[in-house]
């Protein structure tokens, strides 16, 4: 475009082709789509799950649960050492991802070793954290609650009806403060659909594994539950459970 034309220079500016470097990752994983389903049920049909009711122990009672499940799973759909590739995404540079590395490197060396040059080495690589502390004209908790409270004085004047009611409505009995109670199956059940995470917990177990097996182990997984109700205790090894005692204590 001649000069003339335009009332500035035509900008322009030449870039890097940037390759985006993709990542590979090894990981296990189950089929669950190929799964003959009929077979499947039969199977489950066959299993030992009536023996948990008979469990006095709920760390038990998780236990065989678990044991079922993963045993059915391991025959029908066995875990698979799979390959992915990831696309890196474009901000995470190749310095960048060095910088990750000696970081993970650094942190996993801290950890065997326990020696103080190596844990000092850890946290000088990492960034450094901004400061917590308060600035001082904040740190007068007083003067701030009195600076509130003789606005609210001033700007709402009191409604002398609300404050006489509040003032003889005050119930000082309460015949239950807080307290437990045992769910029903479709409950149960419905908090198990509510259930989104898709991961595999500590002990190897998806909700889509649990979903399968429904609504046979509904029976069973409530029992665990109110279990837990009843004698006021929780298991030490059941990530699934405690996302069902979430949803109940949330509800409730």
């Amino acid at each position: 475009m001649p000069e003339e034309q335009s009332d500035h220079f035509i900008v322009y500016c030449s870039l890097k082709e940037f390759v985006n470097k993709s990542e590979i990752q090894m990981i296990y994983r189950r089929n669950l789509k190929d799964i003959d389903l009929e077979y499947f049920q039969n199977l489950l049909l066959y299993s030992p799950f009536f023996h948990i009711l008979n469990i006095p122990d709920v760390n038990e009672k998780v236990l065989f649960f678990n044991s079922i499940l993963r045993d059915l799973f391991d025959f029908v759909a066995p875990s698979k050492l799979m390959k992915i590739q990831k696309n890196r995404p474009p901000w995470l540079t190749d310095n960048i991802q060095l910088i990750i590395t000696l970081r993970n490197k650094a942190f996993t060396r801290c950890k065997r070793t326990t020696t103080l040059a190596h844990r000092q080495y850890s946290l000088n690589i990492n960034s450094t954290k901004k400061n917590n502390i308060l600035p001082e004209f904040l740190n007068r908790p007083n003067e701030i609650n009195s600076h509130f409270l003789s606005n609210a004085l001033t700007n709402m004047p009191l409604n002398l009806n609300l404050l006489h009611f509040y003032n003889n409505n005050v119930r000082k009995n309460f015949s239950h403060l807080f307290k437990f109670e045992t769910v029903g199956e479709i409950f149960v059940y419905q908090l198990l659909l509510e259930i989104k995470s898709k991961s595999t917990g500590s002990d190897l177990l998806t909700i889509d594994m649990i979903l399968m097996c429904c609504p046979l182990i509904v029976r069973y997984v409530t029992n665990i539950i109110n279990t837990c109700l009843a004698n006021n205790v929780f298991p030490d090894a059941s990530e699934k459970l405690e996302k069902l005692l979430e949803f109940y204590r949330f509800l409730k």
